[in-house]
């Protein structure tokens, strides 16, 4: 019997879990919100891995299920060139493509007309995250294929059509996103001072701040004003970084924020901006 339930996603989509498998398994393949961390990848070796666990995760669902290399292939072709490209749908846009999903996940055989509105609800989505060319292609196309040719000749047809459909958005939208931004750091207490919560002073032409982020990413400072990076530093293993700005400040007042980078020079949204004020060193003449 197909026990399934809806179950909530952290981005919008309603995906879901065998009742009778889940708790047993510890399985939670669409981020579902049953466990009490996400885990989101972040940098691009982290998406990259999870691109790399799709065949894995789709055989989950049915351990023995025949999935065509060339085709899986392209659905993680598609995934990647989907990288930090994407904005968040609208929530009409998963509202939409849920609604095509609950009315036929629980029929006993997906039709060709069904098929259809489940890969034209995918396709929506995506182009409301406005995904961009060749993703956008690669991606429909490729879970066209899968629905359409592999899953609809399976012995759980609409179990596999469904479950893949939303799978495969919801790693498309996860691997979409831009890394988050940073929070603002903090100055060094051999630096500065903190003025309120969002500003500091100090004596220093060259100080030094340290905050937090994702390890093995590079964090710049940047000057909101100019665009200039005054400094970096890589994340340690404990997701903290000390940063030393290397391009001296003259006395005076600036806007700051950070910006993360991963290996392959994706940049993150930057942080809220914060105040650094310059000022002349107390024994200065």
């Amino acid at each position: 019997m197909d026990r399934r339930r809806f179950v909530p996603s952290p981005d919008g989509l309603e995906v879901r879990e065998m009742l009778s498998t889940t708790s047993a398994s510890g399985l939670n393949l669409f981020g579902s919100g049953t466990s009490s961390t996400q885990n989101i990848p972040i940098t691009f070796a982290q998406k990259q891995l999870r691109i790399q666990k799709v065949p894995y995760n789709m055989r989950a669902l049915q351990p023995n299920r025949y999935l065509p290399p060339e085709l899986i292939t392209q659905i993680q072709l598609g995934l990647e060139q989907s990288i930090n490209t994407m904005v968040k749908p609208p929530s009409q846009a998963l509202t939409n493509y849920n609604n095509v999903l609950r009315d036929i996940t629980f029929k006993t055989s997906i039709s060709s007309g069904n098929a259809s509105r489940l890969n034209h609800a995918f396709e929506a989505v995506l182009r409301a995250a406005q995904t961009p060319e060749p993703a956008l292609t690669t991606l429909v196309s490729s879970v066209s294929q899968l629905v359409t040719q592999v899953d609809t000749a399976s012995i759980q047809p609409n179990f596999l059509a469904t479950n893949d459909s939303a799978y495969i958005l919801q790693a498309a939208l996860i691997l979409g996103q831009k890394m988050p931004a940073p929070r603002a750091p903090t100055i060094a207490k051999s630096s500065g001072s903190q003025i309120n919560p969002r500003a500091f002073a100090s004596p220093l032409s060259t100080p030094s701040f340290v905050g937090s982020y994702e390890f093995g990413t590079t964090v710049q400072m940047v000057n909101v004003h100019t665009g200039e990076v005054l400094g970096s530093a890589v994340v340690s293993s404990n997701n903290q970084y000390a940063l030393h700005v290397t391009t001296p400040l003259a006395v005076g007042k600036y806007t700051l924020a950070v910006q993360a980078v991963d290996e392959v020079g994706h940049i993150s949204r930057a942080s809220q901006t914060f105040g650094l004020q310059i000022v002349p060193p107390k024994n200065a003449g």
